[in-house]
């Protein structure tokens, strides 16, 4: 997202030779643009370093949900959930509001942080019916 205020970028390059109106209304385009995009970027970039080095291996008719941390599997079955977190956006129009996660609360303690830049978490969350549920709406879903 925040490539889409990148041509506006080049324009402070003539700042000299552009009036004041098309100073001010320039700043003003960009003081948007990037009051949308900097957030998402901000949140994309948390959600990226968060699940980089994370797969997720989910397939419900095999009745398999699977969590690596780079080459080493993390164990766990349904019966070692001790909660799930599901934490979603109030808004439904802000860029950032597809970005959700979900905590599994392991027995022994681990908590294992899903983001939506692995999968769409509704599925997961549907496998999981079964595990106690809290589901959690904020502003902004940092995870």
């Amino acid at each position: 997202m925040p490539g889409v205020g990148l041509p506006f970028l080049g324009t402070f390059f003539y700042a000299g030779t552009l009036s004041s109106y098309e100073l001010v209304l320039l700043t003003a385009v960009a003081a948007v643009v990037l009051g949308f995009s900097v957030p998402a970027f901000l949140l994309h970039s948390q959600y990226y370093a968060r699940n980089l080095h994370t797969t997720l291996v989910f397939d419900p008719k095999q009745n398999v949900l699977e969590v690596y941390e780079g080459r080493v599997r993390i164990p766990f079955g349904k019966k070692d959930i001790a909660r799930v977190e599901r934490v979603t956006c109030k808004s439904e129009r802000l860029f950032w509001s597809n970005y959700t996660y979900l905590k599994l609360q392991l027995q022994t303690g681990e908590v294992l942080t899903l983001t939506s830049l692995l999968t769409n978490l509704e599925p997961v969350t549907e496998f999981l019916r079964n595990t106690p549920l809290e589901k959690k709406q904020r502003w902004f879903c940092w995870a």
